[in-house]
């Protein structure tokens, strides 16, 4: 009798450890999605954050060459995520940066690198590189530094240098002097560069156990997607990262933006009457009118605000 008993109790028994065993973890696999979740929302904020700060600070010149401070735009990157994250702290400033193998910062004339080195003492030094021109040989032979509009892009052809886009820019084709496609792959090949570099380089007890790489739907993204790049990108591999969820987390962002020149218009005198024209993009005004500009704005409605007209001439 007792035996069977047990038997009908081992019934009950295992449904229940089954159950807990159940939720139990699915209650694990929700909080690690969770985690997930709020970790890509984090970097995702991060990254417009960090576009945005580049727009802010990020100077073009006529010539379609950007400057701008990488230090600056990766700051309010990190900042941004720690705290979406409640994280954020000077300490964690610093321990976010093992987590990130790979950081390009690309502009429309070239692209920073997120550099680790060992200085002479064997102390870690983390700095971005110069800016890098996208520079390569294309298939006629040339020498070109691209630009990712094709506007402005200086090389050297047979012993001459030039200057292609000057006017209008050049359209893309493969092996061409303007191509982004090879960009792109420029881009790809940079942040294989620094995660080649940094764990053949550096110690970093974060990498001991973790093995970075560049994720094949970034490659997709960059490289192979129909869609190019067009000007100021922030690209960033977060991999290993655990310090919010007990399951570490691979993912990386990419922000995408074009920076352009605005119109402006040139204010001036004829004749006693007051005429504003839009300015060339060569920087000159029309004709003789050059040296008599007043002023310069970047509307219509600010030209007409001064009592400026538009020039019959010209429109």
């Amino acid at each position: 009798m007792n035996r069977f008993f047990s038997i009908i109790l081992l019934f009950p028994v295992l449904f229940i450890t089954t159950l807990v065993l159940t939720f139990t973890s699915y209650n694990f696999r929700a909080i690690n999605e969770m985690q997930e979740i709020m970790m890509r929302d984090a970097a995702d904020s991060a990254n417009d954050a960090a576009v945005e700060e580049a727009q802010r600070i990020a100077h073009v010149d006529i010539y379609g060459k950007t400057t701008l401070d990488p230090e600056s735009v990766w700051a309010e990157y990190k900042r941004t995520f720690l705290r979406s994250l409640n994280l954020f702290s000077d300490k964690n400033m610093e321990i976010f940066e093992g987590y990130c193998p790979a950081t390009i910062i690309a502009v429309n004339d070239g692209y920073f690198m997120r550099l680790r080195t060992l200085d002479e003492n064997g102390e870690i030094v983390v700095r971005f590189s110069q800016k890098i021109p996208y520079a390569r040989e294309t298939s006629s032979g040339s020498i070109v530094a691209d630009t990712m509009n094709g506007a402005f892009i200086y090389g050297k052809q047979g012993g001459d240098i030039r200057v292609w886009g000057d006017e209008a820019p050049v359209e893309s084709q493969d092996g061409g002097i303007h191509d982004t496609a090879a960009i792109g792959l420029e881009l790809v090949r940079a942040m294989d560069y620094c995660i080649e570099v940094e764990n053949a380089a550096v110690s970093n007890p974060l990498w001991d156990t973790q093995k970075f790489y560049v994720p094949k739907e970034l490659i997709d993204t960059v490289y192979y997607d129909a869609v190019s790049f067009k000007g100021l990108s922030v690209l960033n591999l977060i991999q290993g990262f655990d310090m919010k969820s007990s399951k570490p987390i691979d993912y990386f962002t990419i922000s995408n933006t074009q920076l352009i020149n605005s119109n402006r218009f040139a204010c001036y005198e004829v004749g006693g009457k007051k005429y504003y024209s839009l300015i060339h993009e060569d920087n000159t005004i029309p004709e003789a009118n050059q040296n008599t500009a007043k002023t310069v704005v970047s509307t219509k409605m600010e030209a007409a605000r001064l009592g400026y007209s538009p020039d019959p001439r010209y429109y």
